[in-house]
């Protein structure tokens, strides 16, 4: 789009995402919203411009609670959001889910988890399996300054430029982690650099004008078109308030409050908006319009009842799909030679099945439970991964909800452990959260009499 066009399109999602936080504090001061409101003042112009050139519903999208506008733009309606916030029947997860949680996984707008690293390998996967299905699709996902501390930044971004990938890894730095600087959580000059590590494209833009985060975006698009290599883009944005309705932020001093003013985004872009062509009578009734807009949808939110404990689906498992399969025997086979003739078998007689882990290729696994798979597969099929257990996990997770159907081999159950916020509280919950199912198989080879001792033969099942 070209600045004329791009202008009105951001800025109604801009004003939109603005009014709606102003909402949601009165809201929670009037007891309205329990919980708590994480609020995007400051953030609007990376959140829009981020989202736009990505099409809605069928690239994969992982974006975090301060990305309002980001939401807005890849098909929620304001209802939708607002009901999420009050937690009530209408609400996309019926109170289901914590009310800052946003997503629609039907609609490959992936559910949030507050261990904001884990959102990032899903996008991975999900990007990755439906590229493998012949989807030409793109990925995006962000993850804030502080969030970027946190292993599975680094193990997601390995995997995806290891696998090729093309994920947009948007780094939205505003200055602190709830109440951390940025000093204490890195030494490098920009977060971008660290892209060189992974061999792939970083740049670092001003997270506070549209047209510049929108024109990043694209251009990434364009290379990633090119060589299906992720990209980072760190935006330099801002928070104008405390991370969330009840911090006061009194870390931050009055002198950065000014110097934060003078490149607040919605004012900038209102006023290329009017560059553009737009008077200010036009733009003053377009926002009196919205106003009165949302007005009318939080009335209509607030009638709504609280979801009926009797009407709820409270169902934590997703129905059980179980179908036909042809006869199979292997007498007198030893255990490992009856597992590898059971992942041969879904290898074969499921073309969406994969099965992903460490030395599962020539090497066949730690106990050659996939010894000749991937000479019978191939490497599409039988992909080992570098260590980052945990982003396998989330990668396994997002491949199932574009299709495919992961297996995942640990080569101990010991190591299970470095994915238990992936496994336990993210494929676990899953279901229940965003009303999808993620069919997920895991392979945890454990127990005693190899003489392994301590860390090679615990029994995790349970965890």
């Amino acid at each position: 789009m070209s600045k004329e066009q791009l202008y009105p399109v951001a800025y109604y999602y801009m004003y939109l995402s603005r009014i709606m936080d102003i909402k949601f504090k009165e809201l929670f001061r009037k007891g309205y919203v329990k919980g708590t409101v994480i609020l995007c003042n400051g953030n609007e112009a990376t959140a829009t411009g981020i989202a736009l050139p990505f099409r809605p519903g069928e690239d994969i999208i992982s974006v975090l609670h301060r990305d309002l506008g980001a939401h807005l733009a890849a098909g929620a309606t304001p209802f939708s959001l607002i009901c999420q916030y009050l937690a009530n029947e209408k609400s996309p997860t019926h109170g289901r889910e914590g009310n800052v949680h946003h997503g629609d996984a039907k609609m490959r707008r992936f559910p949030m988890i507050s261990h904001l690293g884990s959102m990032l390998a899903p996008a991975v996967g999900g990007v990755w399996a439906a590229r493998r299905n012949g989807d030409e699709v793109y990925g995006l996902t962000t993850i804030g300054d502080g969030g970027s501390s946190t292993g599975e930044f680094h193990e997601s971004l390995n995997m995806a430029s290891v696998q090729k990938v093309p994920v947009l890894f948007v780094i939205e730095n505003n200055e602190y982690a709830f109440s951390t600087p940025a000093n204490f959580q890195y030494n490098c000059k920009h977060l971008s650099d660290r892209a060189a590590a992974y061999g792939i494209e970083g740049r670092t833009i001003d997270g506070t004008d549209v047209w510049e985060v929108y024109n990043a975006v694209f251009d990434s698009l364009e290379g990633m078109k090119n060589d299906s290599l992720p990209r980072i883009i760190e935006c330099m944005t801002l928070r104008l308030e405390g991370h969330a309705v009840y911090d006061n932020a009194e870390y931050i001093t009055d002198q950065q409050r000014q110097e934060w003013q003078k490149r607040e985004p919605l004012r900038k872009a209102r006023i290329r908006l009017n560059e553009c062509g737009f008077t200010e009578e036009e733009i003053s009734a377009l926002e009196q319009s919205m106003n009165e807009s949302l007005e009318e949808v939080v009335s209509e939110a607030l009638a709504c009842a609280r979801p009926s404990p009797v009407k709820q689906n409270w169902n934590v498992y997703a129905p059980a799909e179980v179908s036909k399969i042809k006869p199979f025997s292997l007498p007198g086979a030893r255990n490992l030679n009856a597992v590898n003739a059971a992942l041969d078998y879904l290898l074969t007689e499921n073309k969406n099945a994969f099965i992903c882990g460490q030395d599962i290729g020539v090497y066949g696994s730690a106990f050659k439970t996939c010894k000749g798979l991937i000479d019978k597969h191939g490497p599409q099929k039988v992909i080992n991964t570098p260590i980052c257990e945990s982003a396998t996990v989330g990668f396994c997770l997002g491949a199932s909800q574009t299709g495919s159907r992961p297996i995942m081999e640990f080569q101990f159950a010991d190591f299970s452990t470095e994915a238990v916020t992936q496994l336990g509280l993210n494929a676990a919950t899953w279901f229940f959260r965003a009303g999808v199912p993620a069919p997920l198989l895991f392979r945890l080879p454990c127990g005693g009499g190899i003489t392994l001792g301590a860390f090679h033969s615990g029994e995790f099942d349970g965890l």
